[in-house]
């Protein structure tokens, strides 16, 4: 597969003959005349490298620097110029190019820094050999076989890394949580406090002492100091699940505590430094709680950092014979009976809705392990609304579950349609790029 380069030159005569060298060294280049033009075609190209000049009209060379570095911390960006100083190289380099080059110059000198950028390339390549081995091990721990949870895990693997905050979305019950611990067990903080707070289950006076502590005698049955969350969580992971359910007060506090790396107890009039990743997850659609007015637009930019929608277990179907089989071994570690699944009762599990999810799937397996006398579960053992699925059928669900798979398909097809331009593509629907590319990252859709 050839490797794209993107190149931003006011200068005609220049473009051409960089794309002509470089065509002939085996690359694909993207040519445009204005800083603004190459920024907006970063989205669509994902070059593996930038060249840009310093002087052009409108957006110069170093404003184009710092909006792609803005959009992918890890563009390779190479800045070329007429009017080469040292102030000039160390801005460049502040900004975040790789390294300058001043013109006139000889595609001969280019690469060389090209094929440090492909060593280095096959260097991280055989970096992820062990890191996919680790997420292979994961998956089959629990038995999760699907296409849908392998993309998760490596998205995991790479956010595990950073100290980034976390937006977990998905319904209830869907294993949100889990990947929350991955992420922490996958971190350079794995050997400290993994720290889960349920925001949905206390109320909010209780919520604010619980996660920033309170001073004793700072209200009614404040008997002594109290160390909230944060400081438990202190060199650890913060896992908020259910942020949607969160007041509107605490959240001032919440997006105060994450921007400064400080929180006051309640009571106290001194702050405390704490140094925590957080991770969030709620089943609610954030953005629509902020058009609303019950989320608070600034924390929800803050919380939405990485985003990793867990998908249903009804769309994952192939997963639910590994987790039924997980659940076995579990529960007969917990004492229960040792059991097996007929194949007719892996059938009908495949083939029932789960709206409670995977919580839902525990549920079931531990009432069959409990009320089954046999050691093996067959068909008559299942309870009547999987036995029998069009009991109870989870209408609105599947609704849900057709219009987004109309939604996608439908921008999928458009995309096809212009070669994978967002900005064409947009343009035909009538909307934003912006609202465009949120809604391919909502529902997973990459332009090729």
């Amino acid at each position: 597969m050839k490797k794209s380069i993107l190149i931003i030159d006011d200068d005609k005569n220049i473009l051409q003959y960089l794309t002509d060298a470089l065509e002939d060294h085996g690359f694909d280049v993207t040519t445009c005349l204005k800083g603004d033009e190459g920024i907006d075609l970063y989205d669509d190209v994902r070059p593996f490298l930038v060249l840009t000049d310093l002087r052009m009209s409108g957006i110069d060379g170093l404003g184009v620097i710092e909006r792609i570095k803005e959009k992918d911390k890890d563009a390779r960006i190479i800045m070329m110029t007429g009017f080469a100083s040292v102030e000039t190289a160390v801005e460049a380099m502040k900004r975040g190019a790789e390294d300058y080059i001043v013109k006139p110059f000889d595609v001969a000198d280019l690469l060389p820094v090209m094929d440090r950028f492909k060593e280095r390339d096959r260097l991280d390549l055989e970096k992820e050999t062990p890191q996919k081995d680790m997420i292979a091990n994961v998956l089959s721990e629990y038995g999760l076989t699907s296409e849908a949870m392998k993309k998760i895990f490596n998205t995991v693997f790479k956010v595990a890394k950073t100290n980034a905050t976390v937006l977990l979305t998905g319904e209830s019950g869907v294993g949100k949580e889990l990947v929350a611990k991955c992420i922490h067990k996958f971190s350079p903080r794995k050997n400290k406090p993994f720290v889960p707070v349920d925001c949905g289950a206390i109320t909010e006076s209780l919520l604010e002492s619980e996660l920033f502590g309170h001073q004793k005698g700072s209200f009614t049955g404040a008997n002594e100091n109290h160390i909230g969350l944060f400081e438990s969580a202190s060199g650890g992971t913060l896992f908020l699940d259910e942020i949607g359910n969160m007041t509107l007060g605490l959240q001032v506090k919440l997006l105060r505590a994450l921007q400064e790396k400080k929180i006051k107890p309640v009571g106290s009039v001194k702050e405390k430094s704490v140094d925590i990743r957080v991770i969030v997850a709620t089943n609610k659609n954030l953005r629509w709680e902020v058009d609303q007015g019950t989320f608070r637009k600034d924390l929800y930019y803050r919380l939405d950092v990485i985003s990793i929608l867990v998908p249903s277990l009804r769309e994952r179907p192939e997963d639910i014979e590994g987790l039924t089989d997980w659940f076995l071994r579990y529960f007969a570690e917990k004492g229960y009976s040792k059991k097996t699944f007929s194949k007719d009762t892996h059938q009908k599990f495949k083939t029932y809705h789960w709206p409670g999810n995977i919580r839902e799937l525990s549920g079931v397996i531990e009432q069959m392990v409990t009320l089954t006398n046999q050691s093996e579960i067959s068909d008559e053992d299942l309870p009547d609304h999987i036995r029998q699925p069009n009991h109870g059928r989870d209408f609105k669900a599947e609704k849900n579950r057709v219009v987004t798979e109309f939604e996608k398909g439908f921008l999928e097809e458009a995309l096809k349609r212009n070669q994978g331009n967002v900005s064409k593509t947009a343009r035909e629907l009538d909307i934003s790029r912006k609202s465009l590319y949120q809604k391919m990252k909502d529902l997973d859709i990459k332009a090729d």
